[in-house]
């Protein structure tokens, strides 16, 4: 290609929209692209800028705004936004980026839809993301719109790190029996950089959907037993526990305050500076967000296997116990 085109990320003050808009940027030069990122704080991206990330400070209802973030976008990769008006923040966002002719638009979502499409009132937030996905196929259709669904990050662990070590038990609200999977961040966000890649290379995307998800499904007694990994203890010592939601809403809660998760770590393990999560992503729409999936799990509707990111990846997703073992000493931070 003769000149740079612009590739636009939203919500890049949230962990998956940080860290696609840093390792995107890392890529930049072999991509020949630009990278512009849309956040409502500016807190903490300084590290972006310094990889070449244009990063502008929006309001999502302002439409003029908008316009002027999005402008000039050949593809505009949207994560919904953690806040009461998700749904129509994203539906301005699309129409505008139609309006200003965006090219190819993506977004990410969560595995389980189809549960979500039979039950819309129990699951109220998921159900937003399912409505952002049918708007996005309206607006754009499939043959210029890319949706990945992905699972639980495996991330998310450090954030119960505390509790394990308070209680000698991996604490979740989720059944015990009941099996489930997550995904490491890394190959997730490594998996979209080779889709934009791709996409780059080809004009348009070779799917409209993918599904995100480990090859093996763990229950609660595997989890436990790879977490017994990370924070050195014996898989016999280190039980398995369901909690309440309401006891994991509290837990989040602190943790967001809590100083071991209020600056970003550095690289270690298979982890960067830019996928170990900080406290202040637990907004309290996200934590909302994240328990009604795991309820979505303890109901057996996130047992969904695909073979999506092993095909894209050209490799095994990373399994779960072998994330807990590669980044014992990222763990430690947060015992």
């Amino acid at each position: 290609m003769s000149s740079e085109q612009l590739l636009t990320i939203t919500h890049i003050d949230s962990l998956p929209g940080y860290a696609l808009a840093f390792r995107l940027a890392e890529e930049r030069q072999q991509l020949n692209v630009r990278m512009r990122g849309l956040c409502r704080d500016r807190h903490g991206l300084e590290e972006l800028e310094k990889q070449g990330v244009e990063i502008m400070q929006v309001d999502y209802q302002d439409e003029n705004k908008i316009k002027q973030a999005v402008q000039g976008s050949r593809c505009v990769f949207m994560i919904p936004e953690h806040s009461s008006n998700r749904v129509k923040e994203a539906e301005m966002l699309m129409r505008v980026c139609k309006q200003v002719k965006v090219e190819h638009m993506a977004m990410l979502s969560w595995v389980g839809m189809d549960a979500v499409r039979q039950d819309r009132e129990r699951w109220r937030n998921l159900n937003e993301y399912h409505q952002i996905e049918e708007k996005l196929k309206q607006q754009f259709g499939e043959q210029h719109c890319c949706i990945i669904r992905s699972t639980l990050f495996n991330q998310f662990f450090y954030y119960v790190t505390p509790m394990v070590e308070d209680r000698n038990a991996l604490c979740l609200p989720v059944k015990q029996d009941q099996r489930w999977g997550t995904v490491d961040l890394r190959d997730v966000v490594e998996a979209v950089c080779t889709l934009v890649r791709q996409n780059v290379q080809v004009g348009h995307g070779q799917k409209h959907l993918y599904r995100f998800t480990p090859t093996h499904m763990m229950d609660g007694r595997e989890m436990a037993r790879g977490m017994a990994e990370a924070v050195e203890r014996s898989p016999e010592e280190l039980k398995y526990h369901q909690i309440k939601q309401e006891e994991m809403w509290q837990h989040l809660k602190r943790i967001r305050d809590d100083d071991r998760f209020r600056e970003r770590q550095p690289s270690g393990g298979t982890e960067t500076r830019y996928t170990v999560p900080i406290g202040r992503y637990l907004t309290d729409r996200c934590i909302e967000v994240l328990l009604e999936f795991m309820e979505l799990a303890s109901h057996g509707k996130a047992d969904i296997k695909s073979h999506d990111l092993k095909e894209i990846l050209g490799r095994e997703p990373q399994p779960l116990q072998e994330y807990f073992k590669k980044n014992r000493d990222q763990f430690k931070r947060f015992r």
